[in-house]
């Protein structure tokens, strides 16, 4: 890889870091319209209507699925070409 040798690490940590933040938040705000809520549950919000049916839950758990598709994204279009991945 050419370049700042550290970038996949920094990279990579940025995006846990943000992705992390992330699911705290989603997983708080369903814990505020259904209790006990884990994250576990979360893998299928449709059988929690409650969760299920709110605008800022969506809201924000559509911003989590965003961090995700860019991490992906980065990966592919940024640091795969710097390990000289086609």
């Amino acid at each position: 890889m050419t370049g700042d040798p550290d970038i996949e690490t920094r990279l990579e940590a940025l995006f846990t870091e943000l992705e992390t933040q992330q699911e705290k938040k989603v997983l708080r705000l369903a814990q505020e319209l259904r209790p006990n809520v884990t994250w576990d549950d979360l893998l299928q919000p449709q059988d929690l209507p409650e969760v299920a049916s709110d605008p800022t839950f969506n809201y924000e758990d559509g911003l989590l699925a965003g961090l995700k598709a860019a991490r992906m994204a980065v990966r592919a279009r940024i640091l795969g070409p710097l390990r000289g991945e086609p």
